[in-house]
């Protein structure tokens, strides 16, 4: 969105430059480059079939979807911003740390594995942990002028009459601060 021109702020509860808690996994799909070239057959059928499966009984199926229609391009938008990924096929489902892909979640458990094509979609990035993904979104968002609040816990979307999203209140060392959005939160 700043790319594109738009005033943007990032509020963050956890003074993201420090933190772990986004992980180091990125679960994208549908046929990234990084799958096709450790031959993993992906497509995002595929992929919207097994989040469906996945999200409970009434999983927001128009969420979803655009979901998976966006995640080559998220791929393509991570590696604009330099972030590396190893051409690494890691056998160990709960061990992302070696960077590469993984099985992230349960696809290769029943029902998943009968609804559909169990994939590696856990893209894990070269460079070790969530602060440095983090770390190189912060230096990327700054350098378009994006505002960050990286102590700001998020209280609650707020609603017009209409209930279109109309702002987010957030706590910001212990007063609550409301933001209008303009175009979207």
């Amino acid at each position: 969105a700043a790319s594109a021109g738009a005033k943007v702020a990032i509020l963050d509860r956890g003074s993201a430059a420090a933190n772990e808690s986004h992980g180091p996994v990125i679960y994208m799909g549908g046929g990234t480059p990084l799958q096709k070239a450790l031959n993993v057959q992906d497509s995002p059928e595929q992929m919207e079939k097994y989040l469906l499966a996945a999200n409970g009984p009434e999983p927001d199926a128009r969420r979803i979807k655009l979901y998976v229609e966006r995640s080559l391009e998220h791929f393509q938008w991570l590696g604009g911003l330099g972030m590396p990924f190893r051409e690494f096929l890691n056998p160990v489902a709960d061990v992302p740390h070696e960077g590469g892909l993984y099985f992230s979640g349960v696809e290769q458990a029943f029902p998943f594995r009968e609804i559909t094509v169990p994939a590696q979609r856990g893209h894990v990035p070269s460079t070790p942990g969530g602060r440095w993904i983090q770390k190189i979104m912060l230096e990327k968002t700054a350098a378009l002028g994006v505002t960050q609040l990286l102590s700001a816990d998020a209280q609650g979307l707020i609603q017009g009459p209409d209930r279109t999203i109309d702002g987010v209140s957030a706590s910001i060392e212990g007063a609550v601060q409301s933001f209008r959005a303009r175009h979207g939160v």
